[in-house]
């Protein structure tokens, strides 16, 4: 829950964000700057992209901030009637850095993928014995990396030697989690 608070609360300084940089660009609304900011405005966007691009990140944090704690579904054949989605919170907070850390060690993503889902089900069964002596991202690593070994010892496919640099839409998304979230 801790996650959907702060994910709820980032959205909110995104949608600040986005409504100041269309105040400031707004002809109407930025007390007699040029509109735009743009010395030819018409034949010049100025920094109509920059309020564009605002828009739609505040827009995408607001589905992305959808609270997981909120979500139940019934299961065991309607006997547990509340299943808050802890695991879907942390997951989306901290799956696509974990995924890229296994893409790194394995410089496989297929394999990453494969580590991942069972890194997934083991911080799920270890959940209960998380003492929060570390932070729970200390933690994750943790378990991915045990998971890694694992994975070695048990002889699992051969680590191929693929250059990071070919899995692009990992580094994207490693790259993105990094600079845009303080852990």
């Amino acid at each position: 829950m801790a996650l959907d608070v702060l994910a709820i609360a980032l959205t909110n300084l995104a949608t600040m964000s986005e409504r100041r940089i269309d105040r400031l660009v707004h002809p109407d609304l930025n007390q007699g700057l040029p509109p735009f900011l743009s010395p030819d405005a018409g034949v010049n966007s100025g920094f109509m992209m920059a309020q564009v691009t605002a828009a739609a990140l505040a827009s995408e944090c607001k589905v992305l901030a959808h609270p997981a704690s909120v979500d139940t579904i019934p299961t065991d054949g309607n006997k547990e009637d509340v299943v808050p989605m802890a695991m879907t919170a942390a997951v989306k907070g901290y799956g696509p850095e974990l995924y890229g850390f296994l893409a790194g060690l394995t410089r496989d993503p297929d394999r990453a993928s494969d580590l991942f889902g069972s890194l997934c089900e083991q911080i799920w069964k270890n959940l209960a014995g998380f003492r929060w002596e570390s932070s729970f991202r200390v933690w994750a690593y943790a378990v991915a990396r045990n998971e890694f070994l694992r994975s070695l010892r048990s002889g699992a496919r051969a680590n191929k030697n693929v250059p990071l640099s070919d899995v692009p839409s990992v580094l994207a998304v490693v790259e993105a989690v990094r600079t845009t979230t303080a852990w």
